[in-house]
């Protein structure tokens, strides 16, 4: 998965696929950003990932609520000082 992220944020970098915005090329560098501070894993304790148990039978209690926060509210983060938008 790694390497598959890296040559994604290469690909996307270099111009080589094209980019409509750099919201798939931020988020595959934050994730490995992520994993290298984890020994290449994923800290499923992290607050901030905001994992929870899940079920195929059932949707987490407030998810319809939360899912439409996200879907009308979510913008892209704001660029980091040093980097390309």
């Amino acid at each position: 998965m790694r390497d598959d992220l890296r040559r994604r944020v290469e690909r996307f970098a270099s111009g080589d696929r094209t980019e409509h915005t750099p919201a798939v090329r931020d988020e595959a560098g934050r994730l490995l950003d992520h994993t290298g501070r984890h020994g290449g894993r994923i800290d499923v304790a992290d607050l901030r990932l905001t994992f929870r148990r899940v079920s195929l039978g059932q949707l987490p209690a407030g998810w319809e609520r939360e899912a439409q926060t996200i879907a009308t509210a979510w913008r892209p983060p704001a660029a980091r000082s040093g980097t390309r938008p």
